[in-house]
C-alpha cells in the first residue's frame, strides 16, 4: 500500500488559535525502505560500538536537552498548549533521564552471574536486539522518548521514532 503524499497529515497546529505553522510530508514507501535499510546498517555499527562510547553519546544527548530546554519547551507549548514552565521542565527532566542511563547503563547492562559452580554457570546477559520502533503519545513528547530511548541506546539498540501526529516538531 502506498501512503498518499499529496496532503501532509503531520502539521504543527497551535491549539489556542488553530493556526498551522508547519507541515510535514508522509514518507513514501521508497523513503521508508531506505530508512529501514539505514537503520539496519546503523544497528550493526552501534551494536559493535563499546558501551562506554555509546554512553558518551547519550551523555551528549542529555547535555543537548539541558542546553535547549527553553527552546524545546517553547516548541511543546506551541504544539500542544502545555504551560511553558511544564514544557521546559519536561525537556530538562528528559535530559536528566538521558544522563542517568548514560551514567548507569554500563553497570545495568553488565553480565549478572546467577550461579557459578563446578557443574553450572548461569548468567543473565543484556544485549542489543537491533532496531526498535517507538510509537509515542502526544502528552509528554520529550519524557516518553527519553524513558524509551535512553536505556535502549546505551544498551546498543537503534531507535526509529513514530511520534504522535499532533506534536511532530517535538518528535
Amino acid at each position: 500500500m502506498t501512503v498518499p503524499t499529496t496532503s501532509p497529515s503531520y502539521r504543527t497546529t497551535v491549539p489556542a488559535t488553530g493556526e498551522v505553522t508547519a507541515n510535514y510530508e508522509h514518507l513514501t514507501d521508497e523513503a521508508l525502505a531506505t530508512v529501514l535499510e539505514d537503520a539496519a546498517s546503523a544497528a550493526a555499527v552501534w551494536r559493535a560500538t563499546p558501551i562506554e562510547e555509546r554512553a558518551k553519546v547519550v551523555t551528549r544527548v542529555a547535555e543537548i536537552f539541558k542546553e535547549r530546554a527553553k527552546e524545546l519547551g517553547e516548541l511543546a507549548t506551541l504544539e500542544m498548549g502545555k504551560p511553558l514552565g511544564e514544557s521546559v521542565g519536561e525537556a530538562d527532566f528528559s535530559g536528566d533521564i538521558f544522563a542517568y542511563y548514560a551514567a548507569n547503563g554500563p553497570t545495568f547492562a553488565a553480565d549478572q552471574v546467577l550461579e557459578d559452580t563446578e557443574e553450572t554457570l548461569n548468567v543473565v546477559q543484556r544485549r542489543p536486539v537491533g532496531v526498535l520502533l517507538g510509537i509515542m503519545p502526544w502528552n509528554y513528547p520529550y519524557y516518553q522518548i527519553a524513558r524509551f530511548a535512553a536505556p535502549n541506546l546505551v544498551t546498543g539498540n537503534v531507535i526509529l521514532l513514530k511520534h504522535a501526529e499532533s506534536v511532530p516538531g517535538c518528535g
